[in-house]
């Protein structure tokens, strides 16, 4: 594994029902305050694409913040911080302890602001995600991840109708889990899950790869090295 890329990553703070108070934290004055944790260049009311449900207020959105660097010459950028009714969520490109590192001092930003019941206008986290994106480059062809006798089943009949005769089979490898006993809701299951496939715009032979995983960046990687290893056996 080679030319490790981190294109994003994600935290999501789920929250306790009613427990995110959105009438107090979009008030001009609290606004001013979540976006100076994360010097974000704009914040604004609107509905956070991570939004399950329409509410009003509808929600957060800050976007192009930073977030400090251990020398001058990084930037960990902060892509945006979602506000919606039941979570909250952070989009980085830099290692977990970033958004660890986000989560406390938004916290402790608000540690004082309560809504008129007196109750916290910050939720109470039942739940955390992390999600997480590269573009790397595996010592693998494009359809290792199928067993040896199913690709040389598929190669041998995707012959049969091919345009050219030096062809490489391209297999794009989705994964997710799921109840043994539940009933398999379609292909929604995947999304936020396990992906691999050929990078966008790349020539196939290049062994490119975009891999998504609902994984933090260190896990993510972990993973990949596991995932090749596996592949090549």
């Amino acid at each position: 594994m080679k030319n490790l890329l981190l294109m994003t990553a994600r935290r999501t703070w789920e929250c306790a029902p009613d427990s995110i108070r959105l009438t107090v934290l979009s008030q001009p004055q609290i606004r001013q305050r979540i976006q100076g944790v994360g010097t974000f260049m704009t914040m604004s009311i609107q509905q956070p694409p991570t939004a399950i449900f329409a509410t009003n207020p509808p929600g957060l959105v800050a976007q192009q913040g930073a977030w400090p660097a251990i020398s001058d010459e990084q930037i960990i950028v902060l892509r945006a911080l979602y506000i919606d009714a039941w979570r909250i969520t952070l989009e980085f490109v830099g290692p977990p302890q970033v958004a660890d590192e986000f989560w406390a001092k938004l916290r402790q930003e608000l540690a004082s602001v309560r809504a008129g019941d007196n109750l916290p206008a910050l939720g109470t986290v039942v739940h955390q995600m992390d999600y997480s994106v590269f573009v790397v480059d595996l010592d693998v062809s494009a359809d290792a991840v199928l067993q040896p006798g199913v690709r040389q089943v598929l190669r041998e009949f995707a012959n049969d109708s091919a345009s050219v005769q030096d062809t490489q089979g391209v297999a794009r490898w989705q994964y997710a889990s799921i109840g043994s006993a539940a009933v398999y809701p379609g292909d929604e299951i995947f999304t936020g899950g396990f992906l691999l496939v050929p990078r966008a715009g790349t020539v196939v032979g290049s062994h490119r790869y975009l891999s998504t995983a609902p994984l933090n960046t260190e896990r993510h990687t972990e993973y990949l090295q596991a995932l090749e290893s596996a592949m090549k056996q």
